[in-house]
C-alpha cells in the first residue's frame, strides 16, 4: 500500500489549523493505520490456516497440497512484502473482507475531503486541497482500469464450488459512475446469460446493480466489490446489501 497518504493528510491538517479549526476528536489517519494493521494480521493469520486445512485435506492428492501450499507461502510473502493481495479464489472471502475494513476505515479521510473542499470554494487553498485527494487516489491503485472499452474476464463461483466465466465489459464511465455489460456463460452446455449493468465508484469500491436482461430468464442482481490493481473482486448482495455466501467473483482486465 504507498505510504502517500501521510503527507496528503498533513496537508489537511495544516490547511485545517491554519484555518482556527478545531482538532478533530479522532484521527482518521491514526485509525485507518490501526484498523489496517489488524486487517493485515488477519490476512497473514488466514494464509496460514489455509495452509493448515490443504494439508489436512486428503481428499486431494498430495502433489495438488503440495503445489497449492507452495503458491500460498509465495502469495504470503508477496503480501507482507509488497501489499500484493492473493490470488487464489478460495481466498476471496478473506480478500472481500480485508477490503471492505480498509474502505470503512477511510471513510472519514474521504468525508474530511469533501468537507475540506466545500468549505474553499473558490480561495487558493482549494487547489492544494484537491491535489491532495488526487494523491489520497493514488493509495487506490486500479480506479484507472475503470475506463469506457475496458474489459474483464475471469470466473463467478458458488457456494457448492460450480464455477462459470464471466465478462465484465465497461461501455461508458463520467465521474464515480459506469455502466456497461456483464456476460456469463456455462461452457459445458452453452448457456448464456446478460444484463446491462450500473455501477459506482466509493475509492475503490463498486457498487453495481444490473438494471436489464440481455439474454436468459429475468432477474436482477446486486454487486459488491473492489477494484485493485488490474482485478475485480465482487460478492453478490442481498437487497440489504449485506454479502450473499459463496457467490463470488474474480476477474482480470483484458
Amino acid at each position: 500500500m504507498p505510504t502517500t497518504v501521510f503527507p496528503m493528510l498533513v496537508v489537511l491538517w495544516l490547511v485545517s489549523s491554519s484555518s482556527g479549526c478545531a482538532a478533530e476528536k479522532s484521527d482518521p489517519l491514526a485509525n485507518w493505520t490501526a484498523a489496517k494493521a489488524k486487517a493485515d494480521q488477519q490476512m497473514t493469520a488466514q494464509f496460514q490456516r489455509q495452509m493448515q486445512s490443504l494439508k489436512a485435506n486428503r481428499s486431494l492428492p498430495a502433489e495438488t497440497r503440495h503445489r497449492y501450499i507452495s503458491d500460498l507461502q509465495v502469495q504470503r510473502t508477496n503480501f507482507i512484502k509488497r501489499q500484493e493481495l492473493p490470488a487464489f479464489d478460495f481466498m476471496l472471502p478473506t480478500t472481500i473482507d480485508y477490503l471492505d475494513t480498509l474502505h470503512a476505515a477511510a471513510t472519514p479521510i474521504r468525508v474530511q475531503f469533501d468537507r475540506q473542499l466545500e468549505q474553499r470554494v473558490g480561495t487558493p487553498e482549494f487547489d492544494q486541497i484537491s491535489a491532495a485527494k488526487a494523491l489520497w487516489q493514488q493509495n487506490l491503485p486500479g480506479r484507472d482500469a475503470i475506463a469506457a472499452g475496458a474489459e474483464f474476464h475471469g470466473t463467478r463461483t458458488f457456494l457448492q464450488g460450480n464455477a462459470v466465466d464471466f465478462h465484465f465489459h465497461i461501455r461508458a464511465c463520467q465521474h464515480d459512475s459506469f455502466s456497461g455489460q456483464i456476460w456469463q456463460d456455462v461452457h459445458n452446455i452453452g448457456a448464456k446469460t446478460g444484463w446491462a449493468y450500473e455501477a459506482k465508484l466509493e475509492g475503490n469500491r463498486i457498487l453495481l446493480t444490473t438494471t436489464k436482461m440481455l439474454h436468459g430468464q429475468p432477474r436482477k442482481l446486486d454487486f459488491r466489490g473492489y477494484i485493485i490493481d488490474r482485478r475485480i473482486v465482487m460478492t453478490l448482495t442481498h437487497k440489504n446489501g449485506k454479502p450473499l455466501t459463496g457467490d463470488l467473483v474474480s476477474i482480470w482486465a483484458k
